[in-house]
């Protein structure tokens, strides 16, 4: 639903101001559904991990990854020029 507030469901409100607290408790998902990454929005709703989202939003992503020693998502199509370097103008030289 748009505007939804999103609320811990397990463990209470200040459960979720721990980041440490958080990531076991991702750690603990990404294990059981044998993941190597944070799960997705849409993963964690359909497991029914409100308490997740809500602790990923709390924290961010990026934070939560660096603790679990996991790779950072990115959101969206990846860059072009990531993948098979930047590309050139035509005419231009590599070193200017």
């Amino acid at each position: 639903m748009p505007g939804r507030q999103l609320t811990p469901s397990r463990g209470g409100v200040r459960h979720w101001d721990d980041a440490g607290l958080a990531a076991d408790a991702l750690r603990e998902h990404i294990a059981q559904h044998g993941l190597q990454r944070l799960p997705s929005d849409i993963e964690l709703v359909r497991a029914g991990r409100h308490d997740l989202r809500y602790a990923i939003r709390r924290h961010g992503a990026g934070a939560l990854a660096a603790l679990l020693g996991l790779p950072q998502r990115r959101r969206g199509r990846p860059r072009r020029d990531a993948e098979v370097g930047r590309a050139q103008p035509a005419g231009a030289s590599a070193g200017g």
